[in-house]
């Protein structure tokens, strides 16, 4: 039957009319639903808000159907014709049953308290009242967690974060309402849906060595929780089975033991702001954060203290408008075909004057002379060249808002600790592991004709262990990864679209390398991983947090990552990473690789054709690859337009 027959029918079993088919509350709960969802009549909210409050006289606190008949209770306090004084507004009686029906379902039931905080959030969001919104969506945020770290299966756990907007609506929210800190610990939160496993992992080695006794106690209750959990599940109504919730709760008491041991305070604990000042020490941190309201940044500056206000600006480009920026170049670049390069310019002039020039603007306030920064963008910008914004000052001249060398990436300030850690990793002496030329390949794809040339550059620069061919398949590649302390693919990348498109690299025999494989390894040695291949910076399309391969590999330990946001041209980028290698590994000038990869930007983009073909190895003039090179007149800057150099971008430290 239909709503309209469940609800009449509904209707009739509460008057005596009609045989029950199910208990006497859980007919009041779901008719009181039914009246909530049906689209808004004369009575209906007035009937719904009768059948919750009949609902909590029959039902017990302990009774899982409590919780729903606060919540009904609450909505329908909302949405009932001239409510009374004392049900809207945080401190109403509204928001205080919703609240207790969030915290009574939070740890047996978070599905339950996802969808009471959603609801709640979206009915605040609707109205502008931020407050709420803010409160109900960190709610959602934290139940969200809880559902996604239970699921082991990697395309269920995207599944839950696809097409929610609980992180960046509560950030939104919480600005709006003069919560600055607070929008940046929610954000902060969202790094779990990038699992940070390898600082989890080293944690644990630590304490094997340091407490082997309440390592081996932590690893029993783990297993004794997964193990029920494989058993028993859940039950009808979201709740998890005793043996598993004893399970847990023996878990978190050696938690809290082990957090008493000196060194171990922070044992398995999310990012704090104690993440965030650490990550910001050196140089601001700007959160982007956009919403179907509009974008909001957020800067963090060197030496911001707790109490003191972080800098913020509302951008006013809405997530319909950033859509419909990227969607020309998008079709041009993935889809149909068209002009890329025309297309990338008309983005990037929009990147620079609706969003970028208010992070110059906000920038300018919080460190005044122009240095480096750190992004940390969610949702599509995640996705899009932001360092590359440009705007017109006048007519006659365009103006790069940010030189590439002054601009990196992070997907949160806890991760960029890590990186920053890391970043002692000192490359003198490094060895690399080189992934040249895999093959075969898939018939659609064209074959790399400068592989050899970038393999050779690298080995050039580094004792190098060598994967090329038959030999670069996934099992060749997972084995040597983790102990190379730089490492350097030359291969084609895609996307998988069973993980919302995310980037994947193409290894020998058509296997693919993706976020889920570096997710199994030990923790990576690597001071730098460089992706020489098409798209592998794009992320999950419909996930508010960046789900990306160069994510990946900094959650399993690199310090850096150097990806590309869309297709690389093979000579371009033999002549970028010849130079980026050279610039960082240079002793007189100890530059990082930010700065060594935005000078090489800038030298690929200004350099002349006579530069080029001097340097080049002769066999390499001679491939298909170079014959724009070759036929380019002296004085030709040949690849001054970004679509050349400007995909490559620098994350981590």
């Amino acid at each position: 039957m239909n709503a309209v027959e469940e609800r009449n029918y509904l209707e009739l079993v509460l008057a005596g009319k009609a045989q029950p088919t199910l208990s006497p509350a859980g007919t009041l709960g779901r008719l009181a639903q039914l009246h909530l969802e049906a689209p808004a009549g004369p009575g209906s909210a007035t009937r719904a808000l009768e059948l919750a409050r009949a609902g909590l006289t029959m039902a017990t606190p302990v009774s899982p159907l409590y919780p729903k008949f606060l919540h009904f209770e609450a909505m329908a306090l909302r949405t009932v014709p001239n409510p009374p004084a004392d049900a809207l507004g945080t401190r109403g009686a509204a928001a205080a049953a919703d609240r207790q029906a969030w915290s009574l379902c939070r740890k047996n039931n978070p599905a339950d308290a996802l969808l009471f905080a959603q609801s709640w959030g979206d009915w605040a969001w609707e109205r502008d009242l931020f407050e709420e919104a803010g409160e109900a969506y960190a709610n959602a945020h934290r139940a969200q967690t809880t559902l996604v770290l239970k699921e082991r299966e990697r395309e269920a756990r995207l599944r839950m974060l696809s097409h929610t907007t609980f992180a960046t609506r509560g950030a939104y929210a919480f600005y709006k309402t003069g919560e600055a800190r607070q929008a940046v610990l929610l954000l902060e939160q969202t790094g779990l849906s990038a699992p940070n496993s390898a600082t989890l992992r080293g944690e644990l080695e630590r304490l094997a060595k340091t407490a082997p006794e309440l390592s081996a106690r932590l690893l029993a209750a783990t297993m004794s929780a997964d193990e029920m959990h494989d058993r028993a599940g859940l039950d009808a109504f979201g709740r998890l089975s005793p043996q598993e919730s004893q399970a847990l709760a023996e878990r978190d008491s050696i938690v809290a033991e082990i957090r008493r041991i000196a060194g171990f305070e922070s044992f398995a604990k999310g990012a704090g702001w104690e993440e965030v000042a650490g990550a910001s020490a050196q140089a601001p941190l700007v959160y982007l954060v956009p919403t179907g309201k509009g974008t909001v940044a957020l800067a963090v500056a060197p030496g911001t203290q707790p109490a003191r206000t972080i800098a913020t600006v509302e951008i006013p480009a809405a997530v319909p408008d950033i859509q419909e920026a990227f969607h020309a170049f998008a079709q041009a670049e993935y889809g149909n075909g068209g002009d890329c390069r025309s297309a990338l310019r008309a983005l990037l002039e929009w990147l620079g004057s609706h969003v970028m020039v208010y992070v110059k603007s906000l920038l300018i306030k919080v460190s005044p002379e122009e240095g480096p920064f750190t992004l940390i963008p969610f949702g599509l910008l995640s996705s899009l060249p932001l360092h590359l914004g440009i705007i017109h000052p006048d007519q006659s001249r365009t103006q790069s808002l940010f030189h590439p060398r002054n601009v990196a990436f992070a997907y949160s300030a806890g991760g960029l600790v890590a990186s920053q850690r890391r970043n002692q990793r000192e490359p003198a002496g490094s060895r690399a592991l080189v992934i040249s030329n895999p093959h075969p390949i898939p018939p659609t794809f064209d074959e790399l004709l400068l592989g050899d040339f970038e393999a050779r550059m690298v080995a050039s620069h580094f004792p190098s262990d060598m994967l090329a061919g038959r030999d670069a398949d996934t099992q060749n590649v997972i084995q040597r990864l983790p102990t190379a302390t730089v490492a350097h693919f030359n291969c084609h990348g895609t996307v998988d679209s069973r993980l919302g498109y995310t980037g994947v690299l193409l290894l020998a025999n058509t296997e693919e390398l993706g976020y889920e494989h570096l997710m199994t390894l030990p923790e990576l040695a690597a001071r730098l991983v460089v992706l020489s291949a098409c798209r592998t910076g794009s992320a999950a399309l419909a996930v508010e947090h960046c789900l990306s391969l160069p994510n990946a590999f900094l959650a399993a330990g690199s310090a850096a990552v150097l990806g590309t946001f869309w297709h690389t041209d093979e000579l371009a980028s033999l002549l970028l990473l010849g130079r980026f290698y050279e610039l960082w590994l240079e002793p007189q000038t100890s530059r990082t690789p930010r700065e060594a990869l935005g000078e090489a930007q800038a030298w690929l983009m200004t350099a002349s054709a006579q530069t080029f073909r001097a340097m080049l190895d002769p066999a390499v003039l001679e491939s298909k690859a170079a014959s724009d090179l070759k036929e380019a007149r002296a004085e030709d800057r040949p690849y001054s337009d970004p679509w050349f150099w400007g995909g490559f971008f620098l994350a981590g430290a």
